[in-house]
């Protein structure tokens, strides 16, 4: 069995974007970067498998929007919110709309690492992640 896990990363802040690319590359995971979430909800597919590492806070459509849309799609991929501007009732909202964690900017390269990865494992665990063939 083979799945195809890539790592989402949307954000409007290019310089965000690259560094974790960076980062993400080093440790050999597949990534693409979205500079919108409405771009991003522009490529994938229903069926695409990974994870979502997204900004809450972002023109036209922020973190809370792109999990009410993944939602609505049925997307098994799980997301992962960061932010500068957040706070404790925000983080429960957030993961009460089905956010896989929250992660308060700057963010540690460490954290980010243990929260994909784990994402990736219930991903895989699920039944909508890797179906037999």
């Amino acid at each position: 069995m083979s799945c195809d896990f890539v790592i989402h990363i949307v954000d409007n802040d290019a310089a965000i974007l690259d560094a974790l690319r960076l980062l993400l590359a080093t440790e050999r995971y597949a990534v693409r970067t979205h500079q919108s979430a409405r771009r991003f909800l522009d490529t994938i597919q229903q069926d695409d498998r990974g994870c979502v590492v997204a900004e809450m806070h972002m023109p036209e459509m922020g973190g809370m929007g792109l999990l009410a849309a993944l939602n609505e799609r049925g997307s098994s991929m799980p997301v992962i919110i960061i932010t500068a501007n957040g706070d404790v009732p925000l983080a429960v909202a957030t993961m009460k709309q089905g956010a896989f964690n929250y992660l308060k900017k700057p963010l540690d390269g460490d954290d980010l690492l243990v929260s994909i990865h784990a994402a990736f494992d219930a991903h895989i665990n699920s039944a909508l992640a890797c179906p037999v063939s």
